[in-house]
């Protein structure tokens, strides 16, 4: 059984409570492949015994798992009157109601739903632990690419078609709200374009990844590497052009502002990335991104519809409970438990009692999921999502580093990918959905690991 590479303090520890039985020493062999092989000792790191990939998003997740924890075991009153006021303040209260001497509770004001959060986030990591130590071949991440991408067009094309004919029905289950948006087989019209999304970069990655074998040929004429890659992967190119095309409408007839404008942040970053990585590459890709861009940019200018929500876009940083107010009453709540955190998963209970305005609406979520996780768990979500960060960059500079290619050139087109997800949660709430976060853990991992084999 492989020993703790990493994390050589935790494997003493381990030892001191287990008498040295477990983890075992300077035993460095794993199994791969069903062959006896020796695990390096930078690569793999051992999780409860079992040899697992090192990618660097272990120990955030690892870390945020942990927080939870942390939140859900009962301490001494004492000590959460020391750390957290207010949550002291909230027990006294509860524990006087009850006519009863404040004990051990936990930081946590709801420890069934963190418990429920602490489900949620785990099942999260062991797909993408399960994802990540799958096959290193690259028939596995084409797979996965496959799967996502035939999705995203089954989703395009419901929902257009459900858009286009005003049928309003998910499947059987007709549509009592967002009847006048494309949402496919979502009710909220953002979730369905933060879902599409994901999709336009890694489009653009696999296309620009056709032109880079032609990189080098730099005295040959444009129309004749254009000609040599359609007679290459004319078929493939075709396909994806067909889904880019199905995609891109159901992402504007979402009328998702957010959306919209995390695809084209992200898409110029890709462009930008792209000719960062070689400056010798084709600029093919590029005119027909700017191409695509451009007549999106003029799609959205001349549609009287989405150009109407843009053009109240204000309101939602003005009006009475508007997006701003959400947002300094949810960083309220961060003041009121800034070292342990609401709880994950409070925001609804928590929220009624720091919000600056009266209403009979429930809110949910913040809109932001940053704030909502830094008010759920106080300064540890905001070490998660810098750690989380400085694993997704540290990756991205590796891959600008490497030698241009193919799978680099996609590679940086699945982090424009998560690019979109990450940016569209700024104003909304997309990581709160399951579908949404299970996808964009198993694309990560298309972004995290290179295929070693064809």
């Amino acid at each position: 059984m492989p020993v703790f590479h990493r994390w050589p303090q935790l494997a003493l520890i381990a030892r001191v409570f287990t008498a040295g039985m477990w983890p075992k020493k300077n035993i460095h062999a794993g199994v791969v492949d069903g062959k006896d092989v020796e695990l390096p000792d930078r690569t793999y790191f051992s999780l409860f015994g079992y040899p697992v990939r090192n990618t660097g998003i272990e120990k955030p997740a690892l870390f945020l798992l942990l927080i939870l924890i942390l939140q859900m075991i009962p301490f001494p009153h004492a000590l959460t009157r020391l750390l957290s006021p207010d949550t002291a303040h909230i027990y006294e209260q509860a524990y006087g109601a009850a006519g009863a001497e404040p004990g051990w509770h936990p930081f946590s004001l709801d420890s069934f739903l963190t418990f429920s959060k602490f489900l949620e986030y785990s099942a999260y990591f062991m797909i993408y632990l399960v994802v990540q130590n799958g096959s290193p071949s690259g028939r596995y991440h084409r797979t996965i690419l496959a799967t996502f991408l035939l999705s995203a067009a089954f989703q395009a094309g419901y929902g257009l078609y459900e858009f286009l004919t005003n049928h309003h029905y998910i499947f059987f289950y007709e549509k009592t709200v967002n009847r006048e948006y494309a949402t496919g087989t979502f009710i909220n019209r953002n979730h369905y374009a933060a879902y599409l999304a994901m999709a336009v970069p890694l489009i653009f990655g696999i296309i620009a990844g056709y032109f880079t074998p032609l990189s080098r040929k730099e005295n040959e004429p444009a129309l004749s590497k254009l000609a040599i890659v359609l007679k290459m992967e004319g078929g493939k190119i075709l396909l994806l052009l067909f889904i880019f095309g199905l995609i891109a409408p159901a992402i504007i007839c979402s009328m998702s502002r957010g959306g919209i404008l995390s695809v084209f942040i992200a898409s110029f970053v890709f462009l930008a990335l792209y000719v960062r990585s070689n400056k010798r590459a084709s600029r093919a890709p590029i005119w027909l991104g700017l191409l695509l861009l451009g007549s999106a940019i003029v799609a959205i200018a001349t549609w009287e519809p989405l150009h109407a929500r843009f053009e109240k876009m204000s309101e939602q940083f003005t009006a009475r409970r508007a997006r701003t107010v959400i947002y300094a009453d949810t960083a309220r709540i961060f003041l009121s438990f800034p070292l342990t955190g609401a709880g994950a998963g409070t925001f609804m209970q928590v929220f009624p009692a720091h919000r600056s305005f009266v209403a009979y609406d429930v809110y949910r979520y913040a809109h932001n999921d940053y704030l909502q996780l830094l008010a759920e768990t106080g300064i540890a979500g905001l070490i998660f999502i810098a750690m989380l960060s400085f694993a997704i960059f540290s990756r991205l500079a590796r891959i600008l580093m490497r030698a241009f290619g193919k799978t680099s050139v996609f590679q940086i087109g699945s982090f424009c990918s998560i690019l979109t997800l990450a940016l569209h949660s700024v104003t909304e709430f997309p990581l709160q959905i399951p579908a949404i976060v299970t996808s964009a853990t198993i694309l990560s991992v298309l972004f995290m690991r290179t295929p070693s084999v064809k």
